[in-house]
């Protein structure tokens, strides 16, 4: 057994803002999360560290990095085109983030398993039906532009110091493929950016324009099977 899934089993996460919600069979991802902190090398961590490098999901069996503020190639503030983010994905390979080598960007499926918003009752009744939801609040930022983050701050502490904090998603669009899923995380919902431009005029209609002036640039935060 590993370490992690032994920590899931011996550490009970702190109910913090929620942080530990209860989670039922069947139910679809983001409806619920049991955080442990990770450390380096891969140790789970008890909730009172006050550091650690990554963040393990028992629910998901996710490892999700934890961004940075040292102005480095991991930096919560970096943004990036789309798969601009390859070179973060190799730096986090090549160093051996919490011990593993085959960190990636996570689906769309993934990255909406850690928004809050999945959630909140007015989600649950509304998208999917559940008169007997029980509500879980979002969490309070001063930075960000409408004063709410749908990421827990106290595990993915630089979740709450964005104005705008969207993230990245591996998928592309299927009803759009020049565009690729993103969460926001202060919405909660997810929206596709552009990875490309294709032309609607009449004299170059169709055709293709990697113009960067052009495509969306986000945040990413990587993640791998556990």
């Amino acid at each position: 057994m590993g370490k992690l899934l032994m920590i899931a089993m011996l550490v009970t996460p702190l109910s913090i803002n929620a942080a530990v919600i209860s989670h039922q069979v069947n139910e679809p991802p983001g409806i619920g999360n049991e955080f442990i902190k990770v450390d380096s090398s891969g140790e789970g961590l008890p909730n009172s560290a006050k550091q650690w490098n990554c963040v393990f999901d028992a629910k998901t069996n996710l490892l999700w990095e934890v961004k940075t503020k040292d102005g480095g190639e991991r930096d919560y503030r970096n943004r990036y085109r789309w798969k601009d983010w390859q070179s973060l994905v190799r730096r986090a390979n090549a160093e051996r983030l919490c011990g593993f080598s085959d960190w990636r960007l996570p689906t769309i499926k993934e990255l909406k398993t850690i928004s809050s918003f999945y959630s909140t009752l007015k989600f649950k009744k509304k998208f999917l039906g559940m008169v007997d939801a029980i509500e879980y609040k979002d969490y309070p930022s001063s930075k960000a532009k409408n004063g709410i983050v749908f990421l827990n701050p106290f595990y993915f502490p630089t979740a709450k110091l964005l104005k705008f904090n969207s993230l990245w998603s591996s998928t592309v669009n299927q009803n759009e493929s020049n565009r690729a899923w993103i969460v926001n995380f202060n919405s909660g919902r997810e929206w596709s950016g552009r990875i490309y431009y294709v032309s609607g005029s009449k004299r170059t209609r169709g055709m293709i324009d990697y113009d960067p002036k052009r495509m969306y640039k986000e945040r990413v935060r990587l993640v791998r099977n556990y």
